[in-house]
């Protein structure tokens, strides 16, 4: 973790940590007023700890890559997650989901934070190796279609969409 004045990055990718663990971070990541570019938590262990931390440090709106894969969060995580992002100003613009254990319903919340004004900054989405089917790649098309979103990547490898969600993601092209 590269901490200071001016722009931070939080790299712990694979470091092995606990929730407590994970939550002090974040913690005294929000505390040292550093305008947080990245977090990268990927493969460690995200409980109610760490997800309320996190909640905190992404309603400051400086943070604009947000890794979390591998961490099997789930979608009632990834809706606190979504409600916790900026609606109105900068934003997250590289949002890291895969291996989370999503379904369509994580999806869904997804969906929701992708029709407001906070989703212009997101441009990339990784939400390969969940348990995605038709369902989740639809409600992305329909969320995606309203024109506000500026995303130019979506990674969904790795799902079960078949072949009606294969169709709704290729109308998006």
């Amino acid at each position: 973790a590269a901490i200071g004045a001016g722009t931070a990055e939080v790299d712990l990718w694979g470091a092995g940590l606990t929730d407590p663990q994970v939550a002090t971070v974040l913690d005294a990541v929000r505390c040292s007023r550093s305008s947080i570019r990245t977090v990268d938590l990927g493969c460690n262990t995200i409980g109610e700890e760490a997800l309320h931390a996190l909640e905190l440090l992404l309603a400051l709106g400086d943070v604009q890559e947000l890794k979390l894969g591998g961490n099997s969060i789930g979608d009632l995580a990834l809706a606190r997650i979504v409600k916790a992002m900026p609606r109105t100003r900068g934003g997250v613009e590289l949002m890291s989901l895969e291996a989370n254990c999503l379904t369509d319903a994580g999806v869904e919340h997804l969906c929701s934070f992708l029709t407001t004004d906070g989703c212009r900054s997101l441009t990339s989405l990784n939400l390969a190796n969940n348990s995605l089917t038709a369902e989740a790649a639809n409600a992305l098309l329909a969320a995606l279609s309203e024109g506000k979103s500026r995303m130019r990547e979506l990674r969904m490898r790795r799902n079960s969409v078949g072949d009606l969600g294969v169709f709704a993601l290729a109308s998006l092209l």
